[in-house]
């Protein structure tokens, strides 16, 4: 029992936020969080988009002029359009990163001396990005998907996530 009550825990993320649009910022830097690591499917724009809106672009440049560091951290195997959406956004981007392994934001965590505290993973899915940020050590928070997902496997994947999150919030 104790090792499933361990395993729950690394997938319980310390903030669950419905909705990424609204969400104030400013909680985040009372709490010295400045460096976001942020999926982009589903968490910025929807899986299958390739453009962003103007209200988006003006979001994240106006939190990056009050001090945030944005890193897009994707398991898309689409250079293009995450180099694309990357570009528009004006934020770094790495696609394919095979997250839950912690490689990649490992490796710019140490390429840019950044401190673990002042790190966050914002994603939609248990089974990547808050089990990356828990492997990590750093704080994650969930978000509700964009959109329905499409594909069946990740369909069942959102389904057995919600039942876990109704546990571990409830449990761990």
């Amino acid at each position: 029992m104790k090792i499933i009550i361990n395993l729950l825990k690394l997938l319980k993320p310390d903030y669950i936020n419905y909705d990424l649009e609204t969400f104030d910022f400013n909680v985040l830097k009372k709490l010295k969080i400045t460096n976001i690591f942020i999926d982009l499917d589903n968490t910025i724009v929807s899986r299958y988009e390739f453009d962003v809106s103007k209200y988006t672009i003006n979001k994240f440049n106006k939190l990056e002029n009050e001090g945030f560091k944005f890193y897009i951290i994707s398991n898309n195997s689409k250079p293009n359009r995450v180099n694309k959406i990357s570009s528009l956004l004006n934020i770094e981007a790495t696609y394919l990163s095979l997250k839950p392994l912690t490689w990649t934001i490992g490796r710019i965590i140490k390429n840019n001396s950044l401190n673990k505290d002042s790190c966050i993973i914002i994603g939609d899915q248990l089974f990547t990005d808050i089990l990356t940020g828990k492997l990590l050590n750093i704080s994650t928070m969930l978000v509700k998907p964009l959109s329905i997902e499409k594909n069946y496997f990740r369909r069942k994947m959102i389904e057995l996530e919600r039942n876990i999150i109704k546990l571990v919030v409830a449990n761990v």
